[in-house]
């Protein structure tokens, strides 16, 4: 029967060596779609869905619905060997390989005007030196748009700046979705859903449900169409024809679908030039003039980072240095810590993006933001630095450098007196032994990511 079909699909007859040879390469062109189009599944519930599609579908007919192929980030295979500063009693140069870790995630927390900012700043230009500029970011600039503003940085880590809502991301959430499997498009017009009832806690239960179904609609809208998928115009047609036929007033929902349309936040799909990709962008996004949905625009991109990212082979780990893609920096990450639905998001990127090439670097102004009542963030931060910050620091310090409780008190206290670009950090002695030291952090305004002689 399966010679037949393959003479029949090649249309010529076959020998015993080519038959075998067609029967192989069918089946694992087949294996390859099944994981395509399987790599986001959550449950049991989607497979047994997508199988059932599958059994209906037709072989044939499946084959022309392929999922879109993913273009993945190249990596960069070097050691990142980041100066950190001095030791601040002896003057002792301090450094990190950064990509030997595990956990290769950082934390940097301070006050305004403590010299973290121009830490981190220092640190991406470093990577971005050092990897030939092979290694990129996504910057999320909340404060003032100071860091956006830098032309020296912007310059040294040749990053594309946008500014919202003055300019629209390139990006629609929507189109990583394999619009040719009914699952996936379900799934995902779930997980949207999901995210902007989660993050805009005004939004309830039964309006979800109104997005989920307006989502569903965009997309068989959007079915032969050039391209494939809707954008948020499209969605927020689909919303408001939605309350008009069933004569619902107007609510949250219609006001998010509204200002996510006029702010243009997110190009729409007519705008053309939408980026492909995100991980293979050096980019610095400016919310600070973004005074609706900031949260949701964040959570949209991040979203979007970890379908890209998950979608993609692990990097490779040779001699214990894995290979680099790109760096999530969150300025201001108190407004995703201390809540409990969007640290969900973050957590989930945290856990599950490390073995993409792919590091997170959290930028906060308290030490309290990370230890949150469901998860504790120093568990996964390998790299923490804690700048000036007010007293009462003794629990993170406990945590993040595994001090006794007398330690972490005496540390405190330090702590809130330290002098602006001074932190409490780890560094090794001369048998490579991690020990806590004060240290004088870099400062990107002085060394601007150059290598110290």
């Amino acid at each position: 029967m399966f010679r037949a079909l393959i003479v029949q699909r090649h249309n010529h007859s076959v020998s015993d060596e080519e038959f075998l040879q067609l029967l192989k390469a069918h089946v694992d062109h087949g294996f390859v779609l099944i994981k395509n189009d399987t790599s986001g599944f959550k449950s049991e519930d989607d497979y047994v869905d997508y199988l059932v599609e599958l059994t209906r579908a037709g072989l044939e007919q499946r084959t022309q619905e392929a999922a879109p192929v993913i273009e993945t980030t190249p990596a960069f295979g070097g050691l990142l060997d980041l100066q950190i500063g001095r030791k601040a009693d002896s003057g002792e140069a301090v450094s990190v390989e950064f990509n030997r870790q595990t956990n290769n995630y950082l934390a940097v927390t301070g006050k305004p005007g403590s010299g973290k900012t121009q830490f981190v700043k220092d640190l991406l230009a470093q990577i971005r030196r050092q990897s030939e500029n092979k290694v990129n970011f996504i910057f999320f600039d909340y404060a003032k748009g100071d860091v956006a503003d830098d032309a020296g940085f912007v310059e040294a880590t040749q990053a594309e700046v946008v500014r919202l809502p003055e300019e629209s991301l390139p990006v629609n959430p929507f189109s990583r979705v394999n619009v040719n499997s009914e699952t996936a498009v379900r799934v995902a017009a779930q997980e949207f859903a999901d995210l902007i009832r989660d993050v805009e806690k005004r939004l309830g239960t039964v309006q979800a449900q109104l997005l989920y179904d307006a989502i569903l609609r965009g997309f068989e809208t959007q079915r032969g169409e050039n391209p494939p998928f809707p954008d948020f115009e499209i969605i927020k047609q689909e919303v408001e024809w939605d309350y008009h036929s069933n004569n619902r007033k107007l609510d949250t929902l219609t006001e998010i679908m509204r200002q996510l349309n006029d702010f243009r936040i997110f190009a729409t799909a007519r705008q053309g030039n939408l980026w492909a990709n995100l991980t293979d962008k050096t980019v610095i996004i400016d919310l600070h003039g973004l005074t609706v949905l900031r949260e949701l625009t964040v959570c949209l991109v991040l979203t979007s980072i970890y379908r890209e990212l998950m979608a993609m082979p692990d990097s490779n780990v040779t001699d214990g240095i894995r290979e680099m893609r790109t760096i999530i920096v969150i300025d201001e990450a108190h407004h995703f810590l201390k809540d409990k639905k969007r640290n969900a998001i973050l957590e989930r990127l945290i856990r599950e993006i490390r073995s993409k090439g792919a590091s997170v670097f959290l930028m906060s102004q308290s030490p309290d933001d990370y230890d949150q009542h469901n998860f504790d963030f120093t568990e996964l931060l390998e790299f923490i630095f804690l700048l000036q910050s007010n007293a009462g620091a003794t629990k993170f310090l406990q945590n993040a450098f595994g001090l006794s409780s007398a330690e972490a008190k005496s540390l405190s206290a330090e702590v809130s007196g330290l002098p602006t670009a001074e932190a409490v950090g780890k560094s090794y002695d001369e048998d490579r032994k991690e020990k806590v030291s004060r240290l004088r952090v870099r400062q990107f305004w002085r060394e601007k990511g150059a290598k110290e002689n």
